[in-house]
């Protein structure tokens, strides 16, 4: 990455669903990667298909370091997707209690709301 970087590839290169660079290492847990990226100056609030930020992605798939990274980088803890679930959400949804609770211990709201009026905990 820091090669490709060097050599002037775009560190924010949105592909057909706006996922940037930044959004692929924190789907995929890769610590160093996000560290790089942000220390580069990659949008951390960069908004992909669906309104997903690289800490939805991150929750979702239950990467706690990446979480922690990018809340420590200043991510918005309380970023919606498009159909206003928050990243608490997204980790309750898929079993990640170690991300759930560094989300509500740095403030996630747990009794934020979805479209649906549905709450962090109907999703666990």
């Amino acid at each position: 990455v820091k090669l490709l970087l060097d050599r002037g590839a775009d560190i924010e290169a949105k592909e057909v669903d706006r996922w940037t660079p930044l959004y692929c290492a924190a789907k995929n847990g890769h610590l160093e990667t996000v560290k790089l990226l942000l220390d580069r100056g990659a949008d951390i609030e960069s908004k992909a298909k669906n309104d997903w930020v690289p800490l939805h992605c991150a929750a979702f798939n239950g990467h706690l370091e990446a979480v922690r990274l990018l809340l420590d980088q200043g991510a918005d803890i309380q970023a919606k997707i498009n159909d206003d679930c928050s990243a608490l959400h997204l980790a309750a949804e898929n079993g990640h209690t170690a991300v759930v609770q560094l989300l509500i211990d740095r403030g996630a709201q747990v009794e934020t709301k979805d479209s649906n009026s549905w709450t962090p905990l109907h999703y666990a």
